[in-house]
């Protein structure tokens, strides 16, 4: 077994405040029959030829970043081409028990317990992209007058294409709920190259920021909070936003719920098999022109329709075959609903389809409904 101490200034990623130590090493991996994601973590670039050659008989295909197929044929050059951070789609016959792909950091983080700032707060995450360490920020809202005897849940916000974290600071609709102690909100920056403002990592962005990690460093720093329930972590995604939060939803196990908001699974997200069940609460706009209701090829990636979406999430957690639906209306907005229940861990899915809505909610009441909505469907998960 391969195994070195790397020291803080070559890590991938950097947390303020805590003491950590990191080994490199080589952790055989579980590939199930079907679609599995791999490659996400590895410290250097592996040699694919040689580490699939031993199971070419069980690899029906192999997918890159943003969807390429590749045949198992190593005579095409392009395979090893691939950009490692990104990672690869692989689909197979039957089962692997014990894979060994590349090597993996493993860290162990002597955390110190610490007071959660009320208020407006932010930290940095430091992250190695394009082999330059980039401070992300990460932008928190409090209640004031935290009541230390309780925990609170946490709901990430994640912006959309262009944007920034430090926006919903203003977001009313959200602060009233955070002054009323019902959660703390957590605001990432996405990355963009040579820029201020970012975008979340999804293949076609003008970053190659990995934001997965970027998340769940995130999650390491926020443990450390006395006052935080690491039970009860959510997140609410616009746009692209939402993209990455059906990405986080499949590959990671941090959230009990998420809502995409104007975004369906990208179809390299949707033959994802999740490693945990969560809820999903879904919206789209019936007449987006950006990421069409019906999905397709766009300007940002491959989609599935809503619908398929939905029924993707659906299958993965064992929901009923046969939705409930409604009309509802959310102030001046009619919106059509489908909703699967009885789904593994109490879970549910809903999808929502906003009618003569484009790409975001078309009022400023529309949009507090679906916050509340939004909220009081993670507290019933």
């Amino acid at each position: 077994m391969k195994k070195r101490l790397f020291i803080l200034l070559f890590l991938p990623i950097a947390l303020f405040g805590q003491e950590i130590t990191y080994e490199e090493i080589y952790v055989p991996q579980f590939l199930p029959e079907g679609w599995s994601l791999i490659g996400f973590n590895c410290i250097d670039s592996s040699n694919v030829i040689e580490a699939f050659n031993p199971i070419l008989d069980k690899v029906e295909i192999i997918k890159d970043y943003i969807g390429n197929a590749y045949l198992p044929d190593w005579g095409f050059n392009g395979i090893g081409n691939l950009i490692y951070p990104r990672g690869y789609q692989v689909k197979l016959s039957e089962e692997i028990l014990n894979f060994s792909f590349c090597s993996t950091i493993i860290k162990t983080i002597n955390q110190e317990v610490q007071t959660l700032p009320e208020g407006q707060s932010y930290f940095t995450v430091t992250q190695n992209i394009d082999n330059q360490l980039v401070d992300r920020s990460v932008f928190i809202k409090a209640p004031e007058n935290i009541n230390t005897e309780n925990s609170l849940p946490v709901v990430f916000m994640f912006h959309g294409a262009g944007g920034n974290g430090e926006s919903y600071y203003n977001n009313p609709f959200l602060n009233e709920l955070i002054a009323d102690q019902q959660f703390v909100g957590v605001y990432p920056n996405g990355h963009m190259e040579n820029g201020i403002n970012g975008y979340w990592n999804l293949g076609s962005e003008p970053t190659n920021a990995n934001d997965v990690e970027f998340i769940e460093a995130i999650i390491d720093s926020l443990n450390n909070y006395s006052s935080i329930d690491s039970e009860k972590v959510y997140a609410i995604g616009m746009s692209n936003g939402g993209g990455i939060v059906n990405l986080l939803g499949k590959t990671t196990d941090i959230f009990k719920g998420i809502a995409p908001l104007f975004s369906q699974q990208l179809e390299f997200v949707a033959a994802l098999e999740p490693i945990s069940s969560l809820s999903v609460f879904q919206v789209n706009g019936i007449n987006d022109g950006l990421i069409p209701i019906n999905g397709g090829i766009t300007s940002v990636g491959v989609f599935l329709s809503a619908e398929n979406s939905a029924l993707n999430w659906a299958d993965s957690f064992n929901c009923d075959n046969i939705p409930i639906e409604e009309e509802l209306l959310w102030a001046n907005t009619t919106i059509s609903s489908k909703n699967y229940n009885n789904c593994i861990d109490n879970n549910q899915v809903q999808s929502y389809y906003a009618h003569d809505t484009q790409h975001g909610f078309n009022s400023f009441a529309t949009n507090e409904i679906a916050i509340l909505e939004i909220w009081q469907f993670f507290q019933s998960h």
